[in-house]
């Protein structure tokens, strides 16, 4: 279930939200009213949900995500979630990072596989186009090269 609430823009917000109404005049980003959805936030699996029941584990115990709250950004390996990583810090993105895997790397004493990266709820949307753009720059390096080796292939 969806809870909104109406919110009128003031010239002084204006300022501080350009990037939440971009392809709106001046003139009328003043007049704009949008609608707001509160997620609800689940401190089991620290994901976002619209429901009152986390859709990732089923807990029914949410509460409003405040902008201090980590929430769940991306599983990744580990040499991608390190230079994620090293762009959050350049950023100035507050984050924490939980290795995972099965566990068997661990046995030789070898660190794991897997990061878990949680941002803070007021810096997610930055955090996903970071992702996001870090993620459309590895296709493009790797459909070059397929690109550049095709007639060897065939």
């Amino acid at each position: 279930m969806k809870i909104f609430q109406l919110k009128t823009y003031t010239e002084t917000d204006y300022r501080e939200n350009t990037k939440v109404l971009p392809n709106l005049n001046k003139k009328a980003r003043f007049l704009f009213n949008y609608m707001e959805a509160y997620m609800n936030y689940c401190e089991k699996c620290y994901n976002l949900c619209e429901d009152s029941v986390c859709e990732f584990c089923g807990n029914k115990k949410l509460r409003t995500v405040s902008a201090d709250d980590y929430c769940f950004l991306i599983e990744t390996e580990q040499t991608n979630g390190e230079m994620i990583c090293d762009i959050f810090e350049q950023e100035g993105i507050k984050h924490t990072v939980i290795p995972t895997g099965n566990g068997v790397r661990s046995n030789f004493g070898l660190s794991l596989e897997n990061y878990e990266i949680y941002v803070q709820y007021k810096s997610l949307d930055l955090a996903k186009e970071i992702v996001n753009s870090f993620a459309e720059q590895a296709v493009s390096v790797y459909k070059n090269e397929l690109l550049d080796n095709f007639e060897k292939w065939f």
